[in-house]
């Protein structure tokens, strides 16, 4: 008999919440107005509260065998190796500039931060901070301890609960699949037979976990809650706060986990204490993010701005994947399905940012809805004898198969980057027009007058 580990999935749920709500509670205390903080945190506070108290008397447990627990375990650790995060490993160079920027800035500033560039007003840190405080928060209590290792663990751990949460949600299949599975037939087209340099820059979980962790962990633990409260099948108080506590996390995932939100608003409860709430938190993030030096602007792309990378992306990781794992497990794609596909396909006609941020990160969660979709249907148990499942498991699986595996043959050594960016010499980097309109925002903007602390 198989040895497994028994899971209550409320505690798996509260875990996850309390994992997107740490973030936002340290910044509330550390950076807002006391008058407006403490009411937050403890609203905050009273909201998980009420998650628990709902969940607790419900005793849903599904078990694991420790064998594929081990296994999760083993091909996640490998992928965050291969990914770079930690920095053991393969990492890019402007990932290790903004990543390693954000935790210098946390680390060696009292918080809220300000960085001093002379001649400009633009010196107040207003970036995506959730995935960055809880770490460099540790880092101040306990000096000296080893950052890298720190952000692998944070990365290792959230992870693992979203993907025991979906191991679960998926009828105990080898769900993990998900996380490795289809960078995209049209990368390998693209990459070996027109050779462009420069992909189109839709999801995939190696290139999404390579350029902003905190991309991939709001995607897979926001979609956990959402996704557990819709299987309820009534209406929910806390939709709209896991939204608004992914919006500190990344704004363009949870603008996606409100377009996957919408056709199931029937599941929300819509005028509550706990969404007000969570309006107010969103609103403050908002003035958090906003006053940047660069204006953002928004417009709709032409057909003449859509290249044949997209019609290869329609294709190959829509529309030919859907009909071949439909095909062989036997269902029809449902109207909600559809929906996502739809949204897919308009996605890259929208253009918000001055790079292509939207497309980059909205598709994100849609994406990975879109594989959930047909891997939560496939019949994993039947799956060693269904050797066309396996063929286009194995022949999506291609491209992410080469870039597990290709960082280890180029890995490239360790530079103390924490240390190099905490040196004066490094000011001029902060004063890069493009990294100082990222990352910060007008010292007497909006939020820094009315909430800083």
């Amino acid at each position: 008999m198989k040895k497994s580990v028994r899971f209550n999935i409320q505690t798996i749920n509260l875990s996850i919440y309390l994992t997107l709500l740490i973030p936002s509670i340290l910044f509330f205390l550390f950076w807002i107005t006391l008058p407006i903080s403490i009411p937050l945190t403890l609203f905050s506070l009273y909201i998980v509260y009420t998650y628990y108290r709902i969940n607790i008397n419900e005793r849903d447990y599904f078990e694991i065998p420790i064998s594929h627990l081990g296994i999760i375990a083993a091909l996640l650790f490998y992928t965050l190796y291969a990914c770079g995060i930690g920095q053991f490993s393969l990492a890019k160079d402007d990932v290790l500039l903004r990543s390693n920027m954000i935790f210098s800035h946390l680390i060696y500033n009292d918080w809220p931060v300000f960085v001093k560039i002379e001649n400009t007003n633009f010196s107040f840190l207003s970036y995506y901070l959730a995935y960055f405080i809880p770490i460099t928060f540790i880092a101040k209590i306990i000096p000296g301890i080893n950052i890298y290792y720190l952000e692998f663990i944070w990365a290792f751990s959230t992870l693992y609960l979203g993907l025991i949460f979906f191991y679960n949600y998926c009828s105990k299949g080898l769900i993990y699949l998900i996380i490795f599975l289809p960078n995209g037939i049209y990368w390998i087209i693209d990459k070996y037979l027109f050779k462009d340099p420069v992909p189109i820059k839709y999801f995939s979980s190696l290139m999404t976990l390579a350029h902003g962790p905190q991309q991939l962990i709001s995607t897979i633990l926001g979609l956990c809650i959402i996704l557990s409260e819709f299987d309820k099948k009534k209406n929910s108080i806390f939709i709209v706060n896991i939204i608004a506590l992914v919006f500190f996390w990344s704004p363009f995932i949870s603008i996606a986990l409100a377009l996957i939100v919408i056709p199931q608003i029937k599941y929300i409860k819509i005028i509550c204490l706990e969404n007000i709430t969570s309006l107010i938190i969103l609103f403050i993030f908002i003035i958090f993010y906003a006053e940047k030096e660069t204006h953002f602007f928004a417009h709709l792309k032409s057909l003449s701005e859509i290249n044949y990378q997209y019609l290869l992306f329609y294709l190959g990781d829509l529309i030919l994947i859907t009909i071949l794992l439909k095909k062989y497990s036997g269902s029809k794609v449902s109207l909600y399905h559809i929906y996502i596909l739809i949204i897919l396909m308009m996605v890259p006609f929208i253009h918000f940012g001055k790079h292509n941020d939207f497309m980059t990160k909205v598709s994100t969660p849609l994406i990975f809805m879109h594989y959930l979709f047909l891997i939560k249907e496939i019949k994993f148990k039947d799956i060693k004898y269904n050797m066309g499942v396996l063929a286009i498991i194995g022949i999506y699986s291609i491209s992410s198969a080469y870039q597990l595996i290709n960082p280890v043959i180029n890995r490239p050594t360790n530079i103390d980057y924490i240390t190099t960016y905490s040196n004066k010499s490094m000011m001029e980097v902060y004063k890069d027009k493009d990294i100082h309109a990222q990352f910060y925002s007008n010292k007497n903007s909006l939020f820094c007058r009315y909430f800083l602390k």
